[in-house]
């Protein structure tokens, strides 16, 4: 639980303020998930912040149930997209052997606009700091077989390591106008979710180091 003292003694910084004795790494999210522990706990509480290695979630806000998390820690209700996706998120995110996540209304208080506004400025931060973003687009699911399709297509494409290394300097010859076109529609897919049209989404994605799409029960791809 977050008390008003709490709110009070949270010193943020931020690169995104001119000041040469701050770095981007420096900067570390007030709370952070455990996803073995399934609760959230105070990051000002861990000695070594070197071993908190996260991943941070971008996802749609839109057409969300208000759930309770009691348990948790988190003492303000939350919204997702049904009763169990978080459940979803934290084992994808423990399939990638991260053991903490951070997620905005779990780890900003959803009832406090100071808390809030204190750490809006902060998140291109908390983003650039995690190991890697899980983009979930959990609203997908009518295109199953496209997706599939093109993931198919491609998978020689995203498996074959000379093609990673020669990426910038030539195209392979086995490369044909499939690969392509296989790409371009699973872009068009992708541009069908609501998490397109979400405005933070553009920051997440920008500062993030790296970012694997996960599309829920179907495909994930970086």
């Amino acid at each position: 639980m977050i008390s008003s003292e709490d709110d009070v003694s949270f010193q943020p910084v931020s690169s995104y303020v001119a000041n040469d004795d701050v770095e981007t790494e420096d900067v570390i999210p007030r709370l952070l998930f455990d996803i073995r522990a399934m609760k959230i706990f105070e990051t000002s509480n861990v000695a070594d912040k070197t071993s908190l290695k996260y991943v941070a979630i971008s996802y749609s806000r839109d057409e969300r149930v208000l759930i309770s998390l009691p348990d948790s820690g988190v003492c303000w209700k939350v919204r997702f997209v049904s009763p169990d996706w978080l459940s979803v998120v934290c084992e994808k995110a423990t399939e990638l052997q991260f053991d903490y996540m951070w997620l905005d209304v779990l780890c900003m208080n959803q009832d406090s606009e100071e808390d809030i506004e204190t750490q809006l400025p902060l998140m291109g931060d908390y983003y650039h700091r995690a190991e890697l973003a899980l983009v979930i687009l959990d609203d997908l699911a009518l295109y199953r077989d496209y997706i599939l399709s093109s993931m198919s297509i491609l998978s020689i494409v995203t498996s074959d390591n000379e093609f990673d290394a020669q990426y910038f300097s030539s195209t392979p010859p086995w490369l044909t106008a499939d690969h392509y076109n296989a790409a371009r529609a699973l872009v068009a897919i992708i541009s069908k979710s609501r998490w397109t049209k979400r405005l933070f989404t553009v920051q997440e994605i920008r500062s993030c180091r790296k970012a694997i799409y996960v599309i829920s029960g179907i495909a994930s791809f970086t």
